[in-house]
Parts: structure tokens; C-alpha cells; sequence
């Protein structure tokens, strides 16, 4: 059982440019009726897209739904699984993703026990887009992802509805599974996400290596002045490798903890991000738990990233109801090669937590000379 940190210098902040572009030969199919199935259906224009066969190129299903809304779909059965698409709830008339002014008008809604609100299963390029929606109330998640491509989500609430403050969770947020380079959220603003309320993890990201998230509001409302937690954890990478974790707003409320990193996990990049501040970067929000790096016994989480001394990298962090951070190893679990730099850690019960050989709890280490947490 092996534990180290290392003294890094730090790369710059990447740009991301994610989604398939829309071509101006690609017909979109329109969305007219809130009803579960029929004519002018998003059900009925999944189905379309499904069948359409163009290779290489993203199906558009777009919104013009008749009336002020939001308009609301509930879903009564499973909606088909999609393939190379991009639903685009911003085009619904009076919807909008910039900020300020960010409006939401498409709200999927499950009717009925179900399991997945918008699944995507497919492998090669374009990977699908989902934007401009609220997903709400599906058993296991809300949006879930899988098949091999590099899929997108952004400008989306998930769990939230369309007001962006009143809760109807799902089970996960967003569910990733075997699905690397998939992006939730973006490089700007309009990207965001706020993936709040939901019942168990907010981003779980499963063999999903590469993935990037970004930009988003996890655990609080659409203005991120107030706190809407998710459950177990905000996010969990597991048995991913390369995930990065920048320039989001984490809250959670204990026992949640904001980031776990588990299993075989390596080289996980967390920048820029707020944990336990509302969106304003000042004012604290509950106690929770921060962040956890975990190898259990026989397996390797290393080379991961936390923080940095360039503009933009350094992670800021308030009432960590444990560590702020926790690096834990069991057994022949081995965790080496960490930088973890230039982090703000305050009114933590302990700043960080590292596993020593000889002990099974994590054992803090002490703060720099006059620190006042």
C-alpha cells in the first residue's frame, strides 16, 4: 500500500469544442404536441430519427409546440433508445441558453415508474446532443449515456423542472457508462447544467474515461444562490481514466459527499471549482464532505490532479463536514503521484486527509502556520 503526493507544474485549461456542428441540409424534425406518442410527438420523432440513416450527420428534433409554456411531456412508456441526435429544447419559441436570460421551455417528465428519461446507446461519430431541456422523475436517471461515442449534454436541468428551483429528482442526474470523451456542460456559460434534486448521484461517469465536466451547477438551483442536493454524491468517477473536473459548483449535504473518485481511477484532472460556496464564490453553503480519492485492496488510483498554481486551477473549498480532501487506500490498494496545489480550504474539520500504511482511518495533516481553519 503505497501513498504519495507529488510537486507538479500544471498544464493550462483546455478549450472544448464537443458537439457536431448542424448542417444546413439536415432537415429538423419538429416537435408540435406535448402528447406521449402520435403525430408531431417527440416520441414519434425519435422514432423518425432512429430510422432516418444519415451517416455521419446528427438528426435535429427541434420544439414548436403551440403556447407560452413551459410544455411538459410526460411519459407515460420507455422512449426509444437514440442514436446520432440532437433534441434541442432551446428551439422552442421563448427559450433561450444564454446567460443572463436562460430560459427553459421542454420539460420530459416520467408519468409513470421508469427507468431511463433519455437513453443513448451508439458507438462511432457524431455522438448525440442533448440541450435546452429539463428531465424529471425517472427511477434510474435522467439522462444516461453509453455505447462507445462522445455524447453532450448542456443547458439542461436534471431534476430539477423548468423553473429551475423546484425539485422532482430523478435516481442519477446523468448516468455515463462505457461512453468515453462524453461532455456535461461546455467551455461557456450557456453550457451549463444544473443537475440538482436527484435522489442518488448527481454525474456518475462508469468506464467513461476522458469524459469532461464542466461549467456546471450540481446541488443547487438554476440561479445557484440556494441549495438542492443531490444524494449519495454529486459525482462519482468510477473506473475512468482522465476525467476532467472543472469550473463547477458543488454542493451537498452531509452525509453526501461533493466528489468521489473510485476504483481503478487515474489521472483525474479537478480544477477551478467551487465545493460547498453557492455560485457567488462567497457565500458557504451546508456542511458537507468534499472530495475522496479511494483505491480499495488490489486496485490503483493514481496520478490525479487537484488544483493547481496557474489562474483558474485552484479548487476553492468550505465546511468540509470531514476532510476537504481524503486520499484512502485498503489492503494492497495503491494511490501515488498526486499534485494536489494551491486549493483554498476553509472551516474543514480537517484540510488533508491521507491513509498511512500503519492505520486504517485516514490521519490529517496539519495546516500551514496561520491558517485560521
Amino acid at each position: 500500500m503505497l501513498l504519495a503526493i507529488a510537486v507538479a507544474v500544471l498544464a493550462g485549461i483546455p478549450s472544448l469544442q464537443h458537439p457536431a456542428e448542424v448542417r444546413a441540409d439536415v432537415t429538423p424534425i419538429v416537435v408540435t404536441t406535448t402528447a406521449d406518442s402520435g403525430a408531431g410527438s417527440l416520441r414519434a420523432a425519435l422514432e423518425t430519427a432512429n430510422t432516418n440513416g444519415n451517416a455521419g450527420e446528427q438528426d435535429i428534433i427541434e420544439f414548436a409546440i403551440p403556447g407560452a409554456g413551459p410544455h411538459i411531456i410526460a411519459i407515460a412508456t420507455a422512449l426509444p433508445v437514440i442514436q446520432a441526435v440532437h433534441i434541442k429544447g432551446e428551439s422552442q419559441e421563448d427559450a433561450s441558453c444564454e446567460i443572463p436570460g436562460r430560459t427553459l421551455k421542454i420539460e420530459i417528465r416520467a408519468a409513470a415508474p421508469l427507468t431511463n428519461g433519455i437513453a443513448v446507446s451508439h458507438s462511432g461519430n457524431p455522438g448525440s446532443t442533448i440541450s435546452g431541456l429539463a428531465v424529471t422523475g425517472f427511477g434510474f436517471s435522467g439522462i444516461s449515456l453509453g455505447g462507445g461515442a462522445a455524447h453532450t449534454v448542456q443547458c439542461s436541468n436534471i431534476g430539477l423542472q423548468a423553473d429551475g428551483v423546484t425539485a422532482f429528482g430523478n435516481g442519477d442526474g446523468v448516468f455515463v457508462s462505457v461512453s468515453p470523451s462524453a461532455l456535461i456542460g461546455g467551455d461557456e456559460p450557456r453550457h451549463r447544467n444544473v443537475i440538482s434534486g436527484n435522489t442518488n448521484n448527481g454525474v456518475t461517469l462508469l468506464h467513461s474515461g476522458t469524459s469532461t465536466v464542466r461549467n456546471n451547477y450540481i446541488g443547487v438551483r438554476e440561479d445557484g444562490m440556494a441549495a438542492v442536493s443531490n444524494g449519495p454524491n454529486a459525482i462519482v468517477v468510477s473506473h475512468s481514466q482522465g476525467v476532467e473536473i472543472r469550473s463547477n459548483v458543488f454542493v451537498s449535504s452531509a452525509p453526501s459527499r461533493n466528489i468521489e473518485v473510485i476504483g481503478n481511477s487515474s489521472n483525474s484532472v479537478i480544477q477551478g471549482n467551487l465545493i460547498g460556496y453557492l455560485a457567488d464564490g462567497i457565500t458557504p453553503a451546508a456542511s458537507n464532505l468534499s472530495m475522496r480519492i479511494f483505491a480499495n485492496d488490489g486496485q490503483v488510483s493514481s496520478g490525479h490532479t487537484i488544483g493547481g498554481i496557474a489562474p483558474g486551477e485552484a479548487n476553492r473549498i468550505y465546511a468540509a463536514g470531514s476532510a476537504a480532501i481524503d486520499i484512502t487506500v485498503l489492503g494492497s490498494g495503491v494511490s501515488n503521484a498526486n499534485a494536489i496545489r494551491g486549493n483554498s480550504i476553509r472551516a474543514n474539520v480537517r484540510g488533508i486527509a491521507l491513509t498511512p500504511v500503519d492505520k486504517v482511518f485516514p490521519q490529517e495533516t496539519p495546516n500551514d502556520a496561520g491558517d485560521d481553519d
